[in-house]
């Protein structure tokens, strides 16, 4: 029996795993879905070390595990989703090989601390843990996090501490989603946190792609995806317009060497709506058109809510969410737009169109991202964006990419149109300048007797430092010298360093 690598005793009515079960050395993989009078796993079962997956999903009876052990050293999937544990052990962090993890539809309260220390998990699921109060901080490359229907939770601890080490490196990730639908308790700050995660992972995922093209010559088809409650677009979406649709004028220079693509948002309300649909699917339809009316299409669908996450369940109320998106996408048939149309809009499992009136599109957002953007990431990392409010004092607003207008009624009417990019760019630029050098020297008031070069050094740092934002080339930059560039901002706000610029 030592040779045996799979062992399957999905919906068998088996009670307790005998002890004797570590004799089987050379288990790989042990599947016990299914089985509803499972009550015990014996902690011999944790001495199997060459163990690489574990399935105990679906077993009702089974309310506690053993502590884990350092022995599983191979264990990478563990899934003890919808049993009812009352608890998860603090031991949970010895499976350092550990990659995915499904707690989903369990009954705990909290799960431990030691969490992240899970260095490679990269897939958490914990949806309908409708106990569960609060997370920990979350191991940092989490990519996957599905936390919908924990109708209990209301705080996540350092969330946004997730992507804060991200930036030592630009590998191009293939998808991330953090989806917290119907998880009505989180409080203010934690979806602002949110907000900020989603921020923070775009613009990396973002600049990753355009700088692996670079390199490489290859497109990566990497998204960002992020769903929770809320009822204002974020202000980091510039352009902003109520209903499910809205227009932007283009200017000539839109697709630059800095651009990075679209990032959409769109606040749905579910109202009262039910449905005997599974789930439903979330869409965005947007043209890049030019001047002699030809446009090219794209079509970009919010993620499947995991396992019907989205499934409507009248037990609990229903609230407003927003969802945010960003898709890597290849514009370069599309140089010579001069006008985006966006269109949000939702279908049923069936592909029958949602056109109800208590389930619709309230309002929606788009932001153009550039490359220069990257002087906003220290600034983000240290504040948080608040839901429909103005930007935190400080904070650099993302620019309108190529004095792109919504278009109105109004300005269709004889609006003048807004400066080009360049200028508006210099002006803000300069306004920029200045309130950063105001912020050093108040920052540096009273050091100023002892110190007198201290607000002329500060001064010179920001001034050298933004020279080297605007004259990065995406075209002929390396990674190392981004790296370096980012490095340095962070160590600037930070902690006040010397920056060292090549």
């Amino acid at each position: 029996m030592e040779s045996l690598r799979n062992l399957d005793l999905t919906h068998t009515a088996i009670k307790e795993l005998p002890t004797s079960i570590k004799n089987l050395i050379g288990l790989c993989d042990i599947n016990m879905g299914l089985c509803e009078n499972l009550k015990i796993l014996p902690s011999s079962m944790y001495n199997i070390s060459h163990l690489e997956s574990l399935f105990v999903s679906n077993c009702p009876r089974l309310e506690n595990l053993p502590a884990m052990s350092i022995d599983l050293c191979h264990l990478s999937y563990l899934d003890l989703s919808y049993c009812n544990l009352l608890e998860i052990p603090d031991s949970l962090g010895c499976l350092s090989s550990l990659e995915n993890l499904d707690l989903r539809g369990n009954i705990f309260e909290e799960i431990p601390e030691s969490i992240k220390q899970l260095s490679k998990l990269t897939m958490l699921k914990i949806s309908n843990c409708e106990n569960l109060r609060s997370l920990p901080e979350l191991p940092l490359f989490l990519e996957l996090l599905y936390a919908s229907g924990c109708t209990s939770l209301e705080t996540l601890q350092n969330f946004s501490s997730l992507t804060n080490s991200c930036w030592d490196d630009y590998d191009v990730k293939y998808r991330e989603e953090l989806l917290f639908y119907n998880s009505l308790k989180l409080d203010q700050n934690t979806c602002n946190s949110i907000v900020t995660e989603f921020q923070m992972r775009v613009l990396h995922t973002a600049a990753a792609c355009v700088l692996k093209l670079t390199e490489s010559n290859e497109s990566k088809d990497s998204r960002v995806s992020i769903c929770c409650i809320g009822n204002e677009v974020p202000k980091w979406f510039s352009y902003q317009s109520e209903g499910s649709s809205i227009d932007i004028n283009l200017s000539l220079q839109w697709h630059n060497n800095n651009f990075l693509g679209f990032a959409l948002c769109a606040v749905v309300e579910f109202g009262n709506y039910h449905s005997n649909c599974e789930y439903l699917n979330f869409y965005c339809m947007f043209h890049l058109k030019n001047s002699s009316g030809g446009s090219q299409e794209f079509c970009w669908t919010f993620p499947n809510w995991e396992n019907g996450e989205l499934k409507r369940n009248s037990e609990h109320p229903s609230s407003n969410h927003v969802f945010m998106w960003y898709q890597n996408e290849g514009y370069r048939d599309c140089l010579d737009a001069v006008e985006a149309s966006f269109d949000f809009f939702l279908r049923d499992d069936m592909g029958v169109l949602v056109e109800s009136g208590n389930c619709k599109v309230k309002r929606c957002g788009i932001c153009l991202l550039y490359l220069h953007e990257v002087e906003e990431i220290a600034r983000i990392i240290n504040d948080r964006c608040v839901f429909g409010e103005p930007c935190i004092e400080g904070m650099i607003e993302p620019s309108r990419g190529a004095s792109a207008a919504i278009k109105s009624d109004t300005e269709e009417q004889g609006e003048q149109s807004e400066p080009s990019r360049s200028d508006v760019a210099k002006e803000g630029g300069e306004e920029k300048k200045v309130q950063r050098e105001n912020a050093v020297i108040e920052t540096d008031k009273e050091e100023e007797e002892h110190e007198p070069s201290t607000v002329a050094r500060h001064t010179e740092q920001l001034e050298e430092l933004a020279r080297n934002i605007v004259d990065l080339d995406i075209n002929n930059v390396q990674s190392h010298q981004l790296e370096e560039l980012v490095e340095n901002i962070m160590n600037y706000f930070d902690n006040g360093n010397d920056i060292r610029l090549s």
